[in-house]
């Protein structure tokens, strides 16, 4: 995905150099301290991914996007009850977050599992990482 991207930009005549990390380093040298770096998120409620990536003070902000706008449709959301209205401001911090923040979505992964009546210990839910040690096969 990186090469892919870095000739995107040579197209656009920009240069982009890439460099492999190690994780042991990646987390401490590259993260948050480069202009540009790879991440992956897992899947998280729209809450909690919102404000976690893109409010103006979380730390975790990779982008360093900062916008009021979007702080404060995030604290609307947070104090409605009303569920059509909270839907509603998550999509809009999301549309803010997605045109005039500073990450390249390629693609939101859909996952579906599929398991015989044989194995159990499959939790029932959509994630990429399976807990195998979890799961058996009865005869």
């Amino acid at each position: 995905m990186a090469e892919v991207y870095q000739q995107q930009a040579a197209a656009a005549g920009i240069n982009v150099t890439l460099e492999v990390l190690c994780a042991d380093s990646y987390w401490t040298e590259a993260w948050m301290v480069e202009p540009l770096v790879a991440s992956f998120w897992l899947e998280r409620p729209a809450d909690d991914i919102l404000n976690t990536l893109w409010r103006l003070t979380a730390p975790w902000n990779e982008a360093y996007f900062q916008n009021t706008e979007y702080d404060q449709l995030l604290d609307e959301a947070r104090r409605t009850l009303d569920f059509e209205t909270r839907r509603t401001r998550y999509q809009e911090a999301q549309q803010l977050g997605a045109t005039e923040g500073g990450h390249l979505i390629p693609f939101h992964l859909n996952q579906f599992t599929v398991v015989s009546n044989s194995v159990t210990g499959v939790p029932a839910r959509a994630i990429q990482q399976m807990e195998w040690h979890l799961i058996s096969k009865s005869e």
